[in-house]
């Protein structure tokens, strides 16, 4: 493990709970609690003095000089997202967050600082977003570089699945740098538990990196459970209109300055007009997600009676809030491979010839319900990649006051895809 992270280990105990996430009264009262954004629009304020510039990128100094090393209005938001996602534990003044343009570039920027000048691999999901996945390819034993991080795939959700692969590395005297997961996997929904990976993994010391883009800090605060790192795709929840691109790594304040110097030397930095309209709407997140996970829940409900398909939306009483699994459901087509590949294609045909009530687009957390079936737009052999079912359809659920048309015309499309 990098010396930042035998630094933080150390701080680690102070931060994890028994909770998983705090009450909703202190949730609501961070929101409250939040200033009032100022909007900035100047990219490259006047130099007041000499030396300033010395002095502001040596950290002797606080303020903003050019755009790509840091806003006013980047500082806006990341001081909202952290107050969102560390503001309830014991010292919030242990982190830091920086955001960035997209939630793949937050992903790649943490990971590639964290492979920095090191040789090894990650672990990661074995089901989880296919850009992260990219990114880890497994490739055997080479050794990091940007831009290549060599990655080994796990099925998280038993974690002692985590133990064997981090034994069979060791063995091989190939460092692991890091486990990457989501709690709530992408597409298939499927659970993994971040305090019983966090135990097993730190016993390597090995950081452990939480993408909780589905379930956000409202319904599961990751630093809680053992989480050394989380990430953020703005993109979601946090726009929740599917019009700005952003994304949001938090961590230890002794990781900071190795993700701060790649976002500013590559140029992964967000614009400062859409840093400031997050931050405008980062309060919202409470509302916006509470709005999503109830219609999911009333969906996955309605759909578990149809016997032609299997539904995936955990019930997560006692790990999130509320038990809910996110605004994202799946379910996939039962039957051999090539049936419900073809099933699949079939519904994504019938939401094409009978449009408007949910969108058959890719992304979530936009007002409307987006549905994607996999098999309409991938191979059967590049949905197995995935290792996920071949008759797999994702269902993110909106925001829809009228959510009973929604369930009618999902029920009436499966039915014609038989």
């Amino acid at each position: 493990m990098k010396q930042e992270f035998q630094e933080w280990s150390e701080k680690r105990e102070q931060i994890v709970t028994g909770e998983n996430f705090s009450n909703p009264e202190d949730f609501q009262k961070t929101i409250d609690s939040l200033d009032a954004p100022n909007r900035v629009t100047e990219l490259n304020p006047a130099l007041e003095r000499l030396d300033v510039i010395t002095d502001i990128a040596s950290g002797k100094e606080e303020g903003f000089f050019y755009a790509r090393t840091n806003h006013s209005n980047y500082a806006q938001l990341e001081a909202r997202l952290k107050a969102l996602e560390v503001g309830r534990l014991s010292h919030p003044e242990y982190f830091d967050c920086k955001v960035f343009p997209s939630g793949m570039a937050a992903i790649t920027t943490a990971l590639e600082a964290l492979a920095k000048g090191r040789e090894g691999t990650f672990i990661h999901g074995d089901v989880s977003y296919i850009s992260t996945k990219d990114i880890l390819k497994d490739q055997g034993d080479k050794v990091s570089k940007v831009g290549s991080l060599p990655g080994i795939g796990c099925d998280l959700t038993k974690p002692e699945n985590l133990r064997k692969v981090l034994e069979e590395q060791k063995a091989k005297g190939i460092d692991v740098l890091g486990v990457i997961f989501e709690p709530v996997a992408n597409p298939t929904t499927a659970y993994t538990n971040i305090r019983e990976i966090a135990a097993i993994a730190h016993e390597y010391d090995v950081p452990v990196i939480v993408d909780n883009t589905f379930l956000t800090p409202f319904l599961l605060e990751p630093f809680r459970m053992g989480a050394d790192m989380v990430i953020h795709s703005l993109t979601k929840y946090f726009s929740g209109y599917g019009d700005m691109m952003g994304g949001a790594v938090i961590m230890p304040n002794e990781f900071a300055d190795g993700v701060q110097d790649i976002r500013k030397n590559k140029g992964a930095v967000m614009s400062p007009r859409d840093a400031y309209e997050f931050t405008v709407r980062a309060p919202r997140i409470k509302k916006v997600i509470e709005s999503h996970c109830k219609n999911a829940k009333q969906l996955a409900d309605s759909l578990k009676d149809i016997d032609e398909i299997e539904v995936s939306y955990s019930d997560l009483t006692g790990e999130t809030r509320d038990g809910f699994a996110g605004g994202v459901l799946s379910f996939y087509f039962k039957g051999d491979d090539q049936t419900a590949y073809q099933r699949a294609r079939n519904l994504a045909d019938y939401f094409i010839k009978n449009p408007g009530t949910v969108k058959y687009a890719v992304s979530l957390a936009e007002p409307q319900t987006l549905v994607i079936p996999w098999a309409s737009q991938l191979s059967l052999d590049r949905i197995k990649d995935w290792n996920v079912p071949a008759g797999l359809v994702r269902v993110a659920v909106g925001r829809e006051e009228d959510f009973e048309n929604v369930i009618q015309y999902i029920k009436k499309g499966i039915e014609e895809s038989l």
